[in-house]
């Protein structure tokens, strides 16, 4: 298993937490959480699908 360092998917990881962030403090509902959901569900669907 490697590690998140040598991982390059790290920087998505990062960008993955970020938005999570946002998506916690923004109201449910809002365009913004929205839009926030749709791009995390994008994402995790590309990163679970790359190996």
């Amino acid at each position: 298993m490697e590690t998140l360092t040598s991982n390059p998917c790290k920087v998505t990881v990062d960008k993955l937490k970020n938005a999570l962030q946002l998506v916690l403090v923004y109201p449910h509902g809002s365009p913004f959480h929205n839009t926030m959901v749709s791009q995390l569900r994008t994402t995790i669907f590309l990163i679970s699908h790359r190996s």
